[in-house]
C-alpha cells in the first residue's frame, strides 16, 4: 500500500478520484459494465483488435470498453471525464502521457510501436495533486503497482495509432493530415466511427482541390459515398478543365461515362473547343486506344463546334457567333489521323457539318450515335465574365452589360439600383466590383458602390477622402488604390488606399505629377500609372509605386503624350492604348516590358479613341466604346496578344464613353448573366 495519503488533503483527493472513476465506469452502458473482464493485478491484460480478432468476442468487448473510455468525447458521449475535455482544461495531461505517468492502457501497432494513454484521464487534476505529494520511490512504486492493459491493434500503423490517440488528447489535426495519408485516416475514422476526424478530412480535401488532385479526390469521394465532396470535386474539375486535362496524371483514369458527363456540361471551361475539348478526347482515348477507340464517334458531338471557324466549308464573319480568329479549326479536327482512321467519326462529323450550315435540319442517329440534341450548337457558359458599367451617352448612365466570351455577344442587363456615373474607376476583389468616384454631369463623386456578382447585390462602401472623377484605379495585394483625378475645382496628385476588410480609406504617398484622366495597372508587384492631364499639358511620363517603401518613382516616357488613355497588363507586360495627345485621338498602342524597362510599338486599333474601357480576357485585350473626337462610339475591338493582331468584335448596344470594365473570375452563378442558348451563325 502506498503511503501517499497521510495528508488529509491528499486523502480527500484520492476519495474524489475514486468517485470520479466510479461515475465514469457507470456512464458506460450495461453491456459494457457486465461483460468486460477485469485483469489481474499481477500481470497486464492483453487484447487484440484487427483482422485476426473476430473470433475472440471477449477480447473485442474489452478493447471497445477501453477505447470508449479513451475516446469518449470524440463523439460527445462523456465530455466531463474524457481526455479531450481534460486536455483543454489541463494541458499537462498530454505531457503526462508522453512521460507514461499514470497511463493504464497501451496500444500496440502493427509495426510493434507502443502508444501509451490514460483510460481515466478526466481525473488528471487529481493525478497532478497526487504526483506533487509523491517521493521518487513512491513514483516508481506507482508505476509498478498496476500494470497497464495492453491492446494489440493488428491492422493500424503506429502513425495512425499515434494520430488517433493524439486526437483524443485534443492535439490539433492541422498539419498531421494531408493528401499523402488522408485515405488511411478516413479508413480509420470510418472503422472506428469517429465523425470529427472524418469531417476534418473532408474539409481538408475540399480546401485542397487543385488541377492535379481533383480527380483523385472525386474518385475517393465516390468510392466512400461522400456525395457532397464528390459534387464539389466534379464542379472544380469542370470549371478548371483546361488545366486538369493537361496537368493531372489521373485524367486518363476517368471512365467513359464520367468523361461523357464532364464534356456534356455547359459549364465546362474550355477557351478553345479544339485545343482543349477535342485534344482532351484524343488524350483520353490514347490511354487505351484499342479499348476506347469505339467511344471517339460518341464523344465528338460533345465538342461545341459552332465556336470554330470552319473555313474549309463554312465561312463565319468575324465576331458573328464565333471566336473570329481560330482559322481552320474544324479542318484540324477532320484531318487528324485518328479521325481519318475511323469511319464512324467521319460520318458523325459530316452530319455535324451539315447542321452547322443548316441549323434547322433535323438529325437522328448516325453511326450508332444519337445526334438529335445537336449539343455542338449550344455554347458553354463562361465562368469568367466581363462586366461593363456606367459611362457617358447623352449623360451619365447606370446601365450594365455582360459579355459572353463563348458566343462573342453582349447582354444588356439594364439599369442598376445605383447612381449613374461616368469617368469613374473600377476594381475587383474576390467576387465584388468596386466602382470608385466618377461624375453625374453636375458633381464629382467621392462615393464608392460595390456590386457582389455572386449575390447580385449592390451596397454602399466608405466614401473616399476626396472627390475624384477622371480617377485612375488599381488593386495591389488585396487593396484598392485611387490615384489623381479631378474634384470639380482642382486636379490632384494625391493617392488613397482602400482596405475592404476595414471599409476604410487611407492616404498614401502622393505622385510626383498631378494626373487627371490617366490610366493605372499593376505589374511585378507594383503600380504603374501612365499619362494624364495636369490642367495645362498632356503627360507622356510613367510613374511606379512601391508599396513596401510607399514611394513613387518616375521610370520612363511614352512615345507620345496621352490622356484619356487605357492600359492592360498580361504577364507583367503593360499595354498602353489610344488616348488623346492634345491634338487628336489616338489609335496607336505601345507596350512597356517591366522586366527590361523599355517601350516598343505594337499594331494600332482600327478606331482612334479616348476614354474607352479595357480588360484582358483569355489572351485578348478588349477595347470597348469610347470617344472618337466627334462622337461617342459603340465599337469593340480585341487584340490577340499572341498573334499580335486586332479583330473587330460585336459592339455594345449603345454609343458610350467613360465607362468601366472589369473581369470577375469563377462566378458562382454565371447562368444568371449568361443564359444558355443555341448559337446562331450569320
Amino acid at each position: 500500500m502506498l503511503h501517499i495519503f497521510s495528508d488529509n488533503k491528499i486523502f480527500t483527493c484520492a476519495v474524489l478520484m475514486f468517485c470520479l472513476i466510479l461515475v465514469t465506469c457507470c456512464s458506460l452502458n450495461m453491456t459494457d459494465c457486465e461483460e468486460v473482464p477485469r485483469p489481474e493485478m499481477s500481470s497486464p491484460a492483453v487484447a487484440t483488435v484487427g483482422t485476426n480478432a473476430d473470433a475472440d468476442a471477449d477480447n473485442l468487448i474489452t478493447i471497445w470498453s477501453e477505447a470508449r473510455l479513451l475516446f469518449a468525447d470524440i463523439e460527445g458521449r462523456q465530455p466531463a471525464f474524457a481526455p479531450g475535455a481534460a486536455s483543454r482544461a489541463m494541458p499537462g495531461l498530454s505531457e503526462q502521457r508522453k512521460a507514461r505517468q499514470f497511463c493504464d492502457v497501451v496500444f500496440k501497432a502493427t509495426d510493434g510501436a507502443e502508444v501509451w494513454a490514460h483510460r481515466f484521464s478526466g481525473c488528471a487534476n487529481l493525478f497532478n495533486v497526487t504526483k506533487k505529494a509523491m517521493t521518487k520511490d513512491q513514483d516508481q512504486e506507482q508505476q509498478e503497482w498496476m500494470p497497464p492493459i495492453r491492446v494489440v491493434v493488428s491492422d493500424m500503423s503506429s502513425d495512425m495509432l499515434e494520430l488517433l490517440v493524439d486526437f483524443a488528447y485534443h492535439v490539433p489535426l492541422h498539419g498531421r493530415i494531408g493528401l499523402h495519408n488522408v485515405g488511411q485516416v478516413l479508413e480509420m475514422a470510418e472503422k472506428y466511427n469517429i465523425s470529427k476526424i472524418r469531417e476534418h478530412c473532408i474539409n481538408m480535401l475540399k480546401q485542397n482541390l487543385e488541377p492535379d488532385s481533383c480527380i483523385n479526390i472525386y474518385h475517393l469521394a465516390l468510392n466512400r459515398g461522400y456525395d457532397n465532396l464528390a459534387a464539389d470535386a466534379l464542379r472544380y474539375l469542370i470549371r478548371h478543365f483546361d488545366e486538369v486535362w493537361e496537368n493531372d496524371e489521373q485524367f486518363q483514369s476517368l471512365t467513359a461515362e464520367e468523361f461523357r458527363i464532364i464534356l456534356s456540361d455547359n459549364r465546362l471551361h474550355a477557351p478553345s473547343e479544339v485545343d482543349h475539348t477535342f485534344r482532351a478526347i484524343l488524350k483520353w482515348i490514347s490511354a487505351d486506344a484499342a479499348g476506347r477507340k469505339k467511344y471517339l464517334a460518341q464523344l465528338l458531338p460533345l465538342v461545341r463546334f459552332a465556336r470554330c471557324t470552319v473555313s474549309s466549308f463554312l465561312e463565319c464573319p468575324s465576331g458573328a457567333g464565333t471566336n473570329g480568329i481560330h482559322e481552320r479549326e474544324f479542318d484540324r479536327v477532320v484531318t487528324d489521323p485518328q479521325i481519318q482512321a475511323d469511319g464512324d467519326s467521319l460520318r458523325v462529323l459530316n452530319a455535324i457539318h451539315q447542321s452547322l450550315t443548316r441549323q434547322s435540319m433535323a438529325l437522328g442517329e448516325c453511326a450508332g450515335v444519337d445526334l438529335s440534341s445537336k449539343l455542338w450548337l449550344t455554347p458553354r457558359i463562361p465562368k469568367d465574365i466581363l462586366f461593363l458599367f456606367g459611362g457617358w451617352t447623352s449623360g451619365a448612365t447606370n446601365n450594365m452589360h455582360a459579355f459572353n466570351c463563348r458566343t462573342g455577344t453582349w447582354r444588356l442587363i439594364g439599369n442598376q439600383y445605383t447612381t449613374p456615373r461616368a469617368y469613374h474607376g473600377a476594381a475587383v476583389l474576390n467576387s465584388c466590383i468596386y466602382f470608385v468616384g466618377g461624375f453625374n454631369g453636375r458633381e464629382c463623386y467621392h462615393s464608392v458602390v460595390c456590386f457582389d456578382v455572386n449575390l447580385n447585390r449592390w451596397s454602399h462602401k466608405a466614401n473616399m477622402l476626396q472627390a475624384r472623377c477622371y480617377v485612375s484605379v488599381a488593386t495591389l495585394q488585396g487593396l484598392i488604390y485611387a490615384m489623381g483625378g479631378f474634384d470639380g475645382r482642382l486636379r490632384t496628385s494625391s493617392v488613397e488606399r482602400y482596405d475592404a476588410k476595414k471599409n476604410q480609406w487611407t492616404l498614401v504617398a502622393a505622385m510626383n505629377d498631378v494626373r487627371s484622366d490617366a490610366a493605372a495597372t499593376t505589374a511585378a508587384g507594383r503600380i504603374y500609372i501612365v499619362g494624364g492631364f495636369t490642367g495645362r499639358e498632356v503627360l507622356d511620363t510613367v510613374e511606379c509605386y512601391d508599396p513596401s517603401s510607399n514611394t513613387w518613382t518616375r521610370v520612363l516616357t511614352m512615345s507620345t503624350p496621352r490622356s484619356g488613355v487605357k492600359v492592360a497588363t498580361h504577364k507583367d507586360i503593360i499595354y498602353v492604348i489610344g488616348g488623346y495627345n492634345g491634338v487628336t485621338r489616338l489609335s496607336s498602342m505601345e507596350q512597356l516590358d517591366t522586366r527590361r524597362a523599355r517601350f516598343s510599338e505594337l499594331p494600332s486599333m482600327s478606331q482612334a479613341r479616348s476614354n474607352f474601357a479595357t480588360v484582358v480576357l483569355e489572351g485578348f485585350i478588349y477595347a470597348i466604346g469610347g470617344f472618337s473626337g466627334l462622337t461617342t462610339v459603340s465599337l469593340v475591338e480585341r487584340y490577340d496578344i499572341e498573334g499580335r493582331k486586332w479583330y473587330p468584335a460585336q459592339p455594345i448596344s449603345m454609343n458610350c464613353s467613360a465607362s468601366a470594365a472589369s473581369i470577375v473570375y469563377d462566378v458562382l452563378n454565371p447562368g444568371e448573366y449568361m443564359p444558355t442558348l443555341h448559337l446562331t451563325l450569320v
